[in-house]
């Protein structure tokens, strides 16, 4: 049914496209202020479940924001999304509706809590904004693809690339990524036992599979209770299969 319902949205979502630009930038106008808007009301007329609770699983997260999204983890990437759609349209001339929807939405995203998407985003403006600034627009893919390729060598290379692992092991050994070190090599371990299919769409993270697992008592996190594996590239592998993975890098990034 999952699946029947994806092919659903999919062809519904072709006959819908925007026609043009403009067309496109009231969607994202439309679809940001429903969001940021449910979102930021919900944190007033319903606090218990807009916030993150003591009383929840993990009472660590209490009062930081999720807004309409189960999760912070969740809630921040999206609005983050929703800071660069307001850049969108600052650029193309909205300014009103652009810094608007870009504030709303930075403010959002840094009281979820989410350190690696706060300090990711700024990052990213820069890397787009700062060739164009200094007249070196050539300058974007280039920097683009460092960046890309120094990110993944500093957090999933320490887990992977043994000799990268061994170097942080000397000069960083309290580099962990508040844990998330222990959950990339749970999924790798995980993926080396599928790695041509995976385990299938939301079949993975908080299914039984891994809620019926014995914690051990020295492991930084309870791998039972979340929600993703904190990198996208690594949750689609272990989703859907190696395969699934390079398409997604050439059709994310190439």
């Amino acid at each position: 049914a999952s699946f029947t319902m994806i092919g659903i949205i999919t062809m519904a979502t072709i006959l819908v496209l925007p026609r043009d630009a403009d067309s496109f930038a009231r969607v994202i106008i439309f679809t940001a202020v429903v969001v940021n808007g449910l979102s930021y009301i919900g944190l007033v007329v319903f606090p218990h479940e807009a916030l993150h609770t003591a009383d929840s699983q993990e009472p660590e997260h209490a009062g930081l924001w999720r807004g309409v999204f189960t999760h912070k983890n969740i809630a921040g990437p999206v609005m983050a999304c929703f800071s660069f759609a307001g850049l969108y349209l600052f650029r193309r001339g909205q300014r009103w509706w652009g810094a608007g929807i870009f504030c709303a939405a930075m403010v959002f995203m840094l009281h979820t809590g989410s350190k690696t998407t706060a300090g990711l985003v700024p990052f990213s403006i820069m890397i787009v904004v700062l060739p164009s600034l200094i007249g070196m627009r050539l300058g974007t893919p280039i920097l683009f693809a460092l960046a890309i390729v120094a990110t993944a060598v500093g957090t999933l290379g320490i887990v992977f690339i043994a000799p990268v692992k061994h170097l942080a092991a000397i000069y960083f050994p309290d580099l962990t990524y508040t844990g998330r070190t222990t959950l990339w090599e749970f999924a790798g371990e995980m993926l080396a036992k599928k790695p041509w299919t995976g385990y299938g769409y939301e079949s993975f993270w908080g299914t039984p599979l891994l809620l019926n697992q014995d914690q051990p008592f020295d492991r930084p996190w309870d791998i039972r209770t979340i929600v993703h594996g904190h990198d996208g590239y690594l949750d689609i592998a272990v989703l859907m299969g190696i395969p699934a993975l390079c398409v997604a890098v050439y059709t994310f990034l190439i």
